[in-house]
């Protein structure tokens, strides 16, 4: 197999043979698919160990395997041998079970257009990696956060998109690249309609109020 030599500057290491690049999802990819796309880093695995000098690291891609493939150019690279631990972590996390509830949202996004559909998958993907809870469904598109209801979402086939309803005043959550407006007190809501603008809706899901 001809080898392929990846040089990436700029890596930052905790030690523990982890390092964090910038690395595109697009680049990633090249690397290999590995049918996770949970959360905004992405997560490559090498086996051996990569070659580091200077900030600049170095691997053969053959020797590369993609745990998971985030939403933003965050990637962490890890030393399979030196740091088993956070691998195995990995693998469990993404192997985690889905609740009923979850479920039922993941399948009410079939409805909707790739682009949109694969937001509201990417959303939840990282809303569960801070947050333990469960959708609960109380309209046919619309389900809210148990047992802390901070946030809702809802299924628009009609206009193509993703509302999301948040506890918290509009001003609480600016300034942000989308378009948060009041509803009903103290509540407010915006739109999710890209890839792209899942980390920010995020940003703001973290930002609610909760009980």
């Amino acid at each position: 197999m001809l080898e392929v030599k990846m040089s990436l500057s700029g890596a930052k290491s905790p030690g523990g043979g982890i390092w964090e690049v910038e690395l595109a999802p697009s680049d990633v990819r090249r690397l290999g698919e590995s049918g996770k796309n949970v959360g905004a880093i992405s997560v490559i695995a090498l086996n051996p160990a990569p070659s580091v000098e200077a900030g600049k690291i170095s691997f053969d891609a053959k020797t590369a395997t993609v745990l998971n493939v985030g939403s933003t150019s965050r990637a962490l690279i890890i030393d399979s041998y030196k740091a088993p631990t956070i691998f195995d972590r990995i693998k469990l996390r993404n192997e985690a079970p889905i609740s009923a509830g979850d479920r039922q949202f993941l399948d009410s996004l079939e409805i909707l257009p790739e682009t949109v559909r694969e937001a509201g998958k990417n959303l939840l993907r990282e809303i569960r990696s801070h947050f333990p809870g469960d959708l609960k469904r109380v309209a046919a598109t619309r389900f809210q956060e148990t047992p802390d209801n901070f946030w809702f979402v809802t299924v628009q086939p009609r206009v193509e998109s993703i509302l999301i309803t948040v506890r918290g005043l509009p001003e609480r959550f600016k300034p942000s690249t989308l378009a948060i407006l009041l509803d009903r007190r103290p509540y407010s809501r915006f739109k999710i309609r890209s890839i792209k603008d899942v980390p920010e809706a995020v940003r703001i899901i973290r930002s609610a109020i909760r009980k």
